[in-house]
């Protein structure tokens, strides 16, 4: 029975694994066919090796997931930069990306490969993001959020006020993108608590353990330190922040005047037996604070008994929206099983999030199937990165990224602005006082009138559509 019970564990570590996988890249002789303009990028050696993770890392963090770093074979410090197949690079992007790398210390040069050897950049300036809109998840091919927010300021409040939600994560870092520019939070503090370490209970801080000296640089795939900073930052990271503080890049959150309670459960972004454990103590003890939205961007497979579905349903019997993530696929691995939904995603009680990008169709590492509700931005996230470079030193800063993680926060801020924009306990009125409605009504509106269906959308696999956050307060509270 021991050994039975230990095979399934280690299985269900490996496709879970599976499902943090890492980004696509593109044949390097192809991508140099294409003559596009791309970067050659000489760095300084350390102990006559280069770790190419540590530049690929350095590259997403500078111009996001469009780019990928290609070494060169004959010399040790060189790589080459190469935006994706087909992406327009003009020349004067290409400079200030060049400059970009070179504020970098450990960038000795970057030199950029363009049509025009006489070209002159008109701009010298530096801070100028390479992608054309960070903040598109946002706008009307995102979750249409500067909309809703526009109907928060016709009725005199500010979006997502007055709604506490539950974030079971990996826990939180003092990262600049959760504070407003007068060094206000609106991360709850004072609940925050720590399922993980029984030494921390009032602790959620993300604490460096044996998981998180690689990272930085995933190179352990199992270890994802900053994750719940992450997903905070897509739920409260409010426009407003100290630029000196947060430099060229910003993330926003859907609803930057909800609040959130940190809790730590898991050092990592896969959910096993012990964990989904936490996780449902996590649940309980949020709704006992009265969290109206519960925002799970961790999954995994494992069988726990049944005790956080139990968990679940009791938290929707009580008048709240659970939010659980659909899951990542495994980047062109070839195995269609990892697409299922994860656990507690699959559940009919969750709304199940899938991944959408900035062309408003299916992002490609989506998990998906039945059980999805509606499909949020998943790809090119502008977020809040954080991590352990050592056992002693994190970073802070943002850089894009991708996964269901961030489309489960922003749909989670999209059911808070709900909640805020109608008052909860008028919704429970307009139910006549049975609570349980509410979610069950979120879904409905989900399902109907709350989302953008482009042509030939897959509902089976992707859901009702694409999220959008101003049809959802416009739409009218159906009967249930």
């Amino acid at each position: 029975m021991f050994y039975h019970r230990t095979f399934k564990v280690l299985i269900s570590l490996l496709i879970s694994a599976l499902l943090i996988g890492c980004e696509s890249k593109f044949d390097p002789n192809e991508v140099r066919k294409s003559g596009q303009r791309h970067l050659e990028i000489t760095v300084a050696l350390q102990d006559d090796w280069v770790n190419p993770i540590a530049l690929d890392t350095l590259s997403r963090r500078i111009v996001g997931l469009n780019w990928s770093v290609y070494s060169v074979p004959e010399s040790p410090n060189t790589f080459e930069v190469w935006p994706v197949p087909n992406l327009e690079i003009s020349d004067d992007r290409l400079f200030q990306v060049a400059r970009m790398f070179e504020l970098d210390p450990w960038v000795l040069t970057a030199t950029p490969i363009y049509e025009d050897p006489n070209h002159t950049p008109e701009s010298e300036e530096v801070g100028q993001l390479p992608h054309d809109d960070p903040q598109w998840y946002m706008g009307p091919n995102g979750i249409n959020a500067y909309e809703a927010w526009e109907m928060f300021n016709a009725i005199g409040k500010k979006p997502g006020e007055g709604v506490l939600i539950g974030l079971p994560d990996t826990g939180y870092f003092e990262h600049p993108e959760l504070f407003h520019a007068d060094g206000t939070t609106q991360l709850r503090l004072d609940l925050q608590r720590n399922f993980y370490e029984a030494d921390k209970p009032y602790d959620a801080h993300d604490f460096c353990n044996t998981f998180c000296g690689l990272t930085l640089n995933k190179t352990y795939k199992l270890a994802y330190a900053g994750h719940g900073t992450t997903t905070a930052s897509m739920i409260i990271s409010p426009s407003e922040k100290n630029p000196e503080t947060v430099g060229y890049y910003k993330a926003e959150g859907a609803a930057p005047y909800s609040e959130v309670i940190p809790i730590r459960i898991t050092p990592t972004v896969l959910l096993t037996p012990i964990t989904m454990s936490y996780m449902a103590e996590a649940i309980n003890y949020s709704v006992a604070q009265g969290a109206k939205v519960i925002s799970v961007s961790l999954g995994g497979f494992a069988d726990d008994g049944g005790a956080l579905h139990d968990t679940i349903k009791a938290a929707q019997e009580a008048g709240v929206i659970v939010v659980a993530a659909a899951g990542n696929g495994p980047w062109g691995v070839g195995l269609p099983l990892i697409y299922f939904v994860a656990k507690p995603a699959i559940y009919p009680e969750t709304i199940a999030v899938c991944g959408s990008n900035a062309e408003e169709q299916p992002w490609k590492d989506s998990s998906n199937g039945s059980a999805v509700d509606i499909c949020a931005p998943a790809e090119n996230i502008r977020r809040a990165r954080s991590g352990w470079i050592n056992l002693t030193e994190h970073v802070k800063d943002t850089d894009q990224s991708e996964g269901t993680s961030m489309s489960t926060a922003l749909t989670a801020g999209v059911a808070a602005l709900w909640i805020s924009y109608h008052g909860y306990d008028n919704l429970v009125a307009f139910y006549g006082g049975e609570a349980q409605k509410v979610p069950e009504a979120f879904k409905e509106i989900l399902n109907t009138v709350g989302h953008r269906r482009p042509d030939n959308w897959n509902t089976y696999r992707y859901g009702s559509g694409i999220i959008d956050a101003a049809k959802v307060l416009q739409a009218p509270l159906p009967e249930l």
